[in-house]
């Protein structure tokens, strides 16, 4: 029996080809099965986005993602704002359904199911795996990478999405998911860790939405953080994720932060998060 709200990581670690899961999991804890070198297109026909639906209405229309329909010119694409999910994701049995239909019918092309693990997982575990995907449909990032390792291209950088208040026009949402402390100090044993499988598979989600969405021609120069632009989310995405996934890779992707930088009630990159920030948690200058 599979609980409503499983990873797919513990359906895999429960499947007959686990042993093989946690082979590769041992060699390289960032990596989920598969090619660790690659993302899942999740928003075009090249992937499983042939079977996306209009699900948010903005006005007279239905869109395929919570935003505006008119979409941003990749040249105002300037911005990388960071988040975490603040939320662990699993799927419910009528999610992992109708993937297991189309799996049975032979629905998916021989090309996806393989990139999806279907020779070696099995039809159930890949229809867990395909159904969490799916669930991020909804969600409004244009990159994230989920705990087992699976980086997805949610949405095209063009889409203006709801991910960051202010933010939403000029950046594009990259996210992590999990839960995280706003600062380390404040760690409990409810949270996601932050060891090396999490550095590892955050990077890797980083140079690929940066690399990727510069060849669209977009001139990303900056990155930020959701907190700067909400009151609400001021621990978004957490000092663990700034400081050992963000800060270390600066230089090597010619990303600049504005440090002072904070609008509509939200607060610049604090101190706690990196050294070179100026100001406190509490927006006071350092």
């Amino acid at each position: 029996m599979v609980s409503s709200e499983e990873s797919v990581l513990d359906v895999l670690m429960r499947h007959p080809v686990a042993e093989w899961v946690r082979r590769r999991l041992e060699a390289d804890p960032a990596a989920g099965p598969g090619d660790r070198d690659e993302y899942f297109d999740n928003c075009t026909d090249d992937g499983i986005a042939r079977w996306r639906e209009d699900f948010f209405t903005r006005g007279a229309r239905r869109l395929p993602f919570k935003g505006r329909a008119e979409p941003v010119p990749i040249e105002e694409k300037t911005h990388v704002c960071m988040h975490n999910t603040a939320a662990r994701f699993g799927t419910a049995r009528y999610q992992r359904r109708p993937w297991e239909r189309r799996l049975d019918a032979g629905e998916l092309p021989a090309e996806l199911a393989a990139r999806y693990g279907l020779a070696e997982l099995g039809r159930d575990a890949t229809a867990a795996r395909l159904a969490l995907h799916a669930r991020f449909w909804t969600v409004a990032y244009h990159w994230v990478v989920l705990r087992n390792g699976d980086v997805l291209y949610n949405n095209e950088p063009t889409r203006y999405t709801f991910h960051g208040n202010g933010a939403n026009a000029a950046a594009i949402g990259v996210s992590m998911e999990g839960m995280l402390p706003a600062r380390e100090r404040d760690r409990r044993a409810s949270h996601d860790a932050a060891d090396e499988a999490f550095v590892a598979r955050g990077q890797r989600l980083l140079r690929l939405a940066v690399a990727t969405t510069r060849a669209a021609g977009a001139p990303l120069t900056h990155i930020t953080a959701h907190r700067c632009f909400s009151p609400d989310r001021r621990g978004d995405p957490g000092e663990a994720a700034w400081r050992q996934v963000v800060v270390p890779l600066l230089d090597e992707l010619g990303l600049e932060v504005d440090y002072g930088f904070a609008e509509a009630g939200g607060r610049p990159i604090p101190t706690d998060w990196d050294d070179s920030a100026t100001h406190d948690w509490a927006g006071r200058e350092a």
